[in-house]
């Protein structure tokens, strides 16, 4: 739907609440009722209510599971991603990419208040592994022979040259 026709109908909503209201109140003080008595009453009642929902809900519901799921799968990804990035910027190796993804993962969930038992472990490693088959089939196939800084500028300066000849050659033949 258009935003428009959501705010008209939002809009056409609450002028229909309003006049509801209002003509529900004239009506309670033409049979000779205090709208305001009813109104304290019907609040009071409410928030009798909600107190009520809330305390039930605290001691039937618990926490959801998957909060510390939700959890363990965004610090494993945030460690996988931290990691890299040292490893890129030379402060780990390559080696110490995992351990270091699992160190940073579980001190973000102590942070978060979660204890760190067996079972919260095994999962952040497993995610961890998750997350590094993730990065690695999404990364950019790159050449894994890094090109010294003067080879590039001899290919730089030999490509510019070969380029150089090819114009030259062209412009003559015209």
């Amino acid at each position: 739907m258009d935003t428009n026709v959501i705010m008209l109908l939002i809009a056409l909503g609450s002028l229909v609440v309003g006049s509801v209201a209002g003509l529900g109140i004239n009506y309670l003080a033409q049979k000779g009722k205090d709208p305001k008595t009813i109104l304290n009453t019907a609040d009071n009642v409410l928030g009798q209510a909600k107190t009520l929902n809330d305390d039930i809900g605290k001691v039937f519901l618990p926490a959801p599971v998957e909060s510390i799921i939700d959890k363990v799968i965004q610090v494993a990804q945030a460690g996988v991603h931290a990691a890299e990035q040292r490893c890129n910027s030379d402060q780990i190796t390559k080696d110490q990419r995992n351990q270091n993804a699992y160190d940073a993962a579980m001190n973000m969930l102590k942070i978060a208040g979660y204890e760190p038992t067996a079972e919260i472990q095994q999962a952040t490693k497993d995610m961890i592994e998750t997350g590094v088959f993730t990065l690695n089939s999404t990364a950019p196939a790159t050449e894994n022979t890094p090109v010294a800084p003067a080879q590039a500028i001899q290919d730089a300066v030999t490509n510019a040259v070969t380029q150089g000849r090819v114009a030259d050659r062209s412009a003559s033949r015209k």
